[in-house]
């Protein structure tokens, strides 16, 4: 299916950065998917060989075109932020942001800083970076790998089987507390619904897995009424594919507890859970031992903080 342009891209980037927060360019694309109602083969599709969706290329083109007109600036390689001007033309609630709108900005404010559009000076090498610099570049580094990992894990999803999915699911639930599929009781089979109990019995949950549509208002009323059926107090539906912006909207107004679980989040509790990945490499980064040389130390050492 055709992708949008940069003229569709240009107004949910800026609403994606309203906050105000240092944003990288994958983050956006969650925001935009659901801003645009893009289906996930929209989202996935890419071109042959590259390492990046074909969306996730439009929507760097498009904060390059941004960052010209002075509504975002750049504050390091791949990361961004929203200008006081972005935010200002967000107050006035355009409709549509395009070409025209960004090229009457740059004509009515010509002094618009360079320092915005261009990379920042280098600063001058040193023999011996601070021990505060390394443990910032590492947990900058180790955040962005387990970020691309995620983003990786999610894509599998959407292309496994239905058997493997709800293998998956059923091991993930069980890790978060719920049933366990050595239970005789605890059925195996989710896709076509199912309930688990958390580890008391106290707690239920009515669990159902799609793997070939995208759920859409319909579908979730119908989740709803399998709830009311079964009596569960807790609903997790899982659909790789991803949900329509109706029913996520439905989820968050119903008074139930209604979980949608997307290709994104699941990948996100099966980092989180140690499930579907496996330690790459491990590394040990050495500090100079102030005490042993008689001195006090100078600093924190924040290198046995958990990164994920």
């Amino acid at each position: 299916m055709k992708l949008p342009g940069s003229k569709k891209l240009f107004l949910p980037i800026l609403k994606g950065m309203a906050s105000g927060e240092v944003m990288h360019g994958s983050e956006l694309l969650i925001p935009i998917q659901h801003a645009l109602d893009l289906t996930e083969e929209q989202m996935s599709a890419a071109r042959p060989n590259a390492r990046q969706p074909l969306i996730y290329e439009r929507i760097t083109g498009s904060i390059m075109h941004l960052v010209k007109a002075g509504l975002v600036e750049r504050v390091q390689r791949g990361h961004t932020r929203i200008t006081q001007s972005g935010l200002d033309l967000l107050a006035t609630e355009p409709i549509e942001i395009n070409y025209t709108t960004l090229r009457k900005i740059r004509e009515d404010n010509p002094n618009i800083p360079t320092t915005s559009r261009r990379r920042p000076s280098p600063p001058p090498k040193q023999l011996f970076a601070s021990v505060s610099g390394m443990e910032s570049a590492l947990e900058a580094a180790v955040k962005e790998m387990n970020h691309q990992l995620v983003l990786s894990l999610a894509a599998e999803l959407r292309h496994v089987s239905a058997a493997d999915l709800d293998r998956i699911v059923c091991e993930l639930l069980e890790k978060l507390g719920y049933g366990s599929v050595q239970d005789e009781s605890v059925p195996t089979r989710t896709t076509h619904g199912s309930i688990l109990k958390d580890a008391l019995g106290l707690n239920h949950a009515y669990v159902r897995i799609t793997t070939d549509t995208k759920p859409d208002l319909a579908a979730l009323r119908t989740f709803a009424y399998a709830m009311d059926a079964t009596q569960t107090d807790v609903g997790v539906f899982v659909a790789p594919r991803g949900f329509s912006s109706e029913a996520r909207g439905f989820a968050l107004g119903s008074p139930k507890q209604i979980v949608l679980l997307g290709s994104e989040e699941v990948a996100q509790l099966m980092f989180a859970q140690d499930i579907g990945v496996a330690e790459a490499a491990s590394y040990v980064v050495q500090r100079l031992d102030e005490a042993y040389l008689g001195r006090q130390p100078t600093h924190n050492n924040r290198l046995g903080e958990n990164t994920r």
